[in-house]
């Protein structure tokens, strides 16, 4: 779920980008300086550890556990083996289905899926940072743009999961399915933006084993433009 989303700031040395007034760069302006655009191979490899990291798993594990404790959807019955692993399916199902809508999106309007990290300021402004990052996204130079892929993916993702549900079609659910989607989003960056320095808080040996990619967090690290 964090995969390539641990972006660590800058060094504060004589190195680190600064604006030439020597008043300090905000987060997108070091980014924008330090930006390197995916290949579509690796915006893939984000959209499958998205599917099928350990992360990603976790929380499908965890979500067909809490619906199969309410009984959601009833018609599955609940407290059985056959009934948490439909719910797990239909979680799995749901993240493949969104996932790929969301890169497919991508791919045409050449949005880069990452998250960047603020790493600066108070609590609240970070909170701040990470919910307009998710609705704001970087793309493929390094400017700015409506994220099209969370929009689009989270508002059709919902109407075609109801195709293998068992409750009856309906628009109040479809819609209300999108604005959680959303909302997980903005929760899923206020997590990315803070976990890295709860991670540091624990012993070393913890903290190395953690890992909620399949992949190596500097794999897809920008680099400066140029290199």
């Amino acid at each position: 779920m964090l995969f390539a989303q641990e972006i660590q700031d800058p060094p504060a040395d004589s190195t680190s980008p600064v604006a030439s007034d020597s008043t300090p760069l905000t987060s997108d302006q070091i980014v924008s300086q330090l930006y390197a655009p995916l290949t579509e191979g690796q915006k893939y490899l984000y959209t499958f550890d998205k599917v099928f990291g350990p992360g990603a798993l976790f929380a499908d594990g965890v979500h067909a556990l809490m619906d199969d404790a309410m009984n959601l959807p009833k018609q599955w019955g609940r407290d059985g083996g056959e009934p948490i692993a439909l719910r797990a399916a239909s979680t799995f199902g749901r993240a493949f289905l969104r996932e790929n809508i969301a890169y497919g999106v991508r791919a045409f309007d050449h949005e880069d899926p990452r998250y960047f990290r603020s790493g600066q300021g108070n609590m609240l402004s970070r909170v701040r940072y990470a919910a307009i990052h998710t609705f704001m996204v970087h793309n493929d130079n390094g400017s700015i743009m409506p994220a099209y892929s969370l929009f689009i993916a989270d508002s059709t993702m919902p109407f075609i999961a109801q195709s293998w549900r068992p409750e009856p079609f309906s628009l109040a659910r479809g819609f209300r399915g999108a604005g959680v989607g959303m909302s997980l989003a903005v929760v899923a960056n206020v997590w990315n933006e803070f976990w890295p320095d709860v991670r540091e808080k624990f012993p070393w040996k913890l903290n190395r084993t953690i890992r909620t990619t399949w992949f190596n967090q500097d794999y897809l690290t920008p680099q400066p433009l140029g290199h």
